[in-house]
């Protein structure tokens, strides 16, 4: 009786896990200012995977500049309703296509097996489809008024909004804060765990080539568990 163990396949391996990346920033890749990098690393073997930009102060102060010129665009500030959610929709679409190489990079980063973060990013998906249905249904109210007055309330964005998520099922953590800021007119700095950022790199990029969403909109920085911007 052969007992000896069959030879464990190889791990996928998307090329996006193998190359270098800086910080998403006005729909591009760059470099941290200071060109400070980390490695992110894979869990089951320990064997680093890439490296990642880690962002400065100034990095994020950029982040927060660009974000804050998108809201005040009307490419993205005056859009409609109708127009937000389509957008939101083309960023399901997006993940839907992409779904075995976002659902492989998780995987690699959070040490998750492949079932558990395909099923992931298939959530991923559902969360944007649903609240690409919240842009033509947020009403503002009027209130009892004397005569000749109108009293009304209405919803207005925010403005910038930071999104933070921790290391396990990074995606769809992520979707559940940017997929309702956009709905409601805000524009995103989102910074991903330092121990699983590359899912959200690809997204934004995947999202920068295949949608509408103007540049600005969604930034990515990555940086370590230390509070962003301090030494």
């Amino acid at each position: 009786m052969n007992t000896s163990a069959a030879p464990a396949a190889p791990r996928p391996a998307p090329a996006f896990a193998s190359q270098p990346h800086g910080l998403f920033i006005d729909g591009r890749e760059q470099p941290a200012t200071d060109g400070e990098s980390m490695a992110t690393v894979d869990p089951m073997t320990g064997a680093d995977l890439t490296t990642i930009a880690v962002a400065g102060r100034d990095d994020i102060d950029a982040a927060v500049r660009v974000a804050r010129r998108a809201f005040d665009d009307p490419a993205w500030g005056a859009v409609g309703p109708e127009q937000r959610s389509r957008v939101l929709h083309q960023i399901a679409d997006v993940i839907e296509a992409n779904t075995d190489e976002l659902a492989t990079l998780d995987s690699l980063e959070m040490g998750g097996p492949l079932m558990l973060t395909h099923g992931m990013v298939n959530h991923t998906v559902e969360v944007y489809r649903h609240y690409a249905g919240w842009p033509t249904r947020i009403y503002g109210a009027t209130a009892p008024s004397a005569p000749g007055q109108l009293k009304y309330t209405k919803r207005s964005p925010l403005g910038v909004v930071a999104a933070i998520a921790a290391w396990n099922g990074p995606l769809v953590q992520m979707a559940y804060k940017i997929a309702p800021a956009l709905a409601t007119g805000n524009t995103v700095v989102a910074k991903p765990s330092e121990q699983t950022s590359l899912s959200l790199l690809r997204l934004a990029g995947l999202i920068r080539e295949h949608t509408d969403l103007p540049d600005g909109v969604l930034n990515v920085i990555t940086a370590p568990a230390r509070a962003p911007g301090r030494p």
